[in-house]
């Protein structure tokens, strides 16, 4: 009976991203993702806002149109003779299987261990130093972020080229992550958890609403440890949110999702990435990740639009969907910040904050620089009035939150041949502790001598000095008369 309610508990999870009736087509992509092309209309995003009284009336111009190959998804057929690209009308979702949430113990245990907690810039200058650390942030035991940042503008738009490497989680470690991503948001306060007996308090007002994108490595939340694409979105300080419009993650523990609107797109949100290898920037792998108002590309209406590129030069953009302004009750317009960098979370450094070993980025030291290092790069953004600029070092320093400080490193790219990346943010390691220093030599007594003795410490023995130079050794003291006077009364010739 257990078998067959947890069976029962999968699928209505599994259904409520989408059933097998709406699958149109399937294939399998290039890096190893099963895609299925549902209907647009039966994206569990659409279907609420109809619940809710707004449905979408007029499918967004990008439905219809054609996606270019890139290196996702490739021109052609896959193994089996499946085009690798979802019919007109349709959309891409990376398909999660019932035996994938049983070989992760279940759904319960599934769900518990994909983490996501309320995340808010503590305050500082805005003109920083350079890895200036604070202490932790409340309320986020195991999280460590370093980023750079800017706030006090309306922006309707911001943009940032985050590089793509394969940080290593060990195995077993099912609930940690480590990932690189843009924040884009409003308001200013959070949610509480729980703590100890202390229950979870929603937040009061001025609620932090967020639209989140980039690449996380979260064995919990893709059942694997490569590099994936990720979105989330928040519209009450974390009491509410979810990955990937689908799957909660939240501090109130609430199921139900901010409405995510998929578009056809190489690039649904889940979807294996490509990854560098630390080393010669050789071939480099990257995202660009945009996020800003429908208005600016007119390929949605009155929301958050995320669009994405791995080409090199962001020559290929292309929209993966929209956040409806209906999501945040029509109050977050422009965002009052933005930032880019990245995040790890550790269950072993709950305790103290101060422990974290997993990587950030590439693992690689910040200040190896390109090839080897993560990086921000190509940070941009666009103010309300339509003034728009690129970081130029006065965006805000970058910064880390946690006492154990994830090394960072920012250097403006010289004259490299292939691409420009600007004034560029690298992050890395996180910095070991300082090895003590060993302890003074302790003289351990031989066994208690029939006479007394005087003599050199074997370890210093024998005496080497050069001429016009100095030696220095342990003499020790041993015998009976140490238990007489403590050798106080000793004399010895050298």
């Amino acid at each position: 009976m257990a078998r067959e309610l947890e069976a029962a508990r999968v699928q209505t999870f599994l259904d409520a991203r989408y059933k097998a009736s709406d699958v149109k087509h399937s294939y399998r992509s290039k890096l190893g993702d099963t895609i299925d092309c549902i209907d647009f209309f039966a994206q569990a995003g659409v279907k609420a806002l109809a619940a809710r009284g707004t449905p979408i009336m007029n499918p967004p111009p990008a439905l219809m149109r054609r996606q270019k190959p890139d290196a996702i998804k490739d021109a052609g057929a896959d193994e089996k003779g499946n085009e690798r690209r979802c019919p007109d009308g349709t959309v891409p979702q990376v398909r999660i299987t019932a035996e994938q949430i049983q070989r992760a113990g279940g759904l319960g245990a599934y769900l518990a261990r994909i983490k996501k907690f309320s995340f808010s810039q503590p305050a500082r200058s805005r003109h920083q130093t350079l890895g200036k650390l604070t202490p932790p942030e409340p309320g986020l035991p195991g999280y460590a972020h370093t980023y750079i940042s800017g706030t006090g503008n309306n922006y309707t738009s911001d943009e940032a080229a985050l590089s793509i490497f394969t940080p290593t989680i060990p195995t077993g470690n099912q609930s940690d992550h480590s990932l690189m991503q843009t924040w884009t948001t409003t308001g200013g306060n959070n949610a509480t958890a729980a703590a100890g007996a202390t229950t979870a308090i929603p937040c009061p007002a001025n609620c932090q609403q967020t639209v989140e994108a980039g690449w996380t490595v979260d064995p919990g939340l893709n059942l694997d440890n490569n590099p994936h694409l990720f979105l989330y979105s928040t519209p009450d300080g974390y009491w509410t949110g979810c990955y990937n419009g689908s799957t909660p993650a939240n501090i109130s523990g609430a199921t139900t999702c901010p409405a995510w609107v998929g578009l056809p797109s190489p690039y649904p949100p889940g979807a294996t990435l490509p990854s560098s290898v630390p080393g010669p920037f050789v071939n480099p792998q990257q995202i660009f990740i945009w996020v800003g108002r429908c208005s600016v590309y007119h390929e949605c209406e009155n929301g958050w639009e995320v669009r994405v590129s791995v080409d090199l030069f962001a020559d290929h953009y292309v929209t993966v969907g929209y956040y409806p302004d209906a999501d945040f009750g029509a109050t977050f317009g422009t965002a009052s910040i933005f930032l880019a960098g990245g995040e790890v979370f550790e269950q072993a450094a709950v305790p103290s904050d101060t422990l974290f070993t997993l990587p950030m980025g590439s693992g690689t030291s910040a200040s190896a620089g390109l090839g080897s290092a993560a990086y921000v790069a190509n940070v941009s953004w666009i103010g309300a009035g339509g003034a728009g600029s690129y970081y130029n070092g006065g965006f805000g320093a970058p910064f880390s939150t946690v006492t154990t400080k994830y090394n960072v490193w920012e250097n403006p790219n010289i004259g490299n041949q292939e691409i420009d990346l600007g004034l560029v943010y690298y992050l890395g390691a996180p910095v070991p502790a300082p090895t003590p220093a060993p302890p003074p030599p302790v003289c351990t007594p031989h066994d208690a001598a029939a006479s007394d003795q005087f003599y050199v410490n074997p370890h210093n023995s024998p005496v080497q000095v050069e001429q016009g130079g100095s030696s220095v050794v342990n003499l020790i003291l041993d015998g009976p008369w140490i238990v007489a006077d403590h050798g106080n009364t000793a004399a010895g010739q050298v």
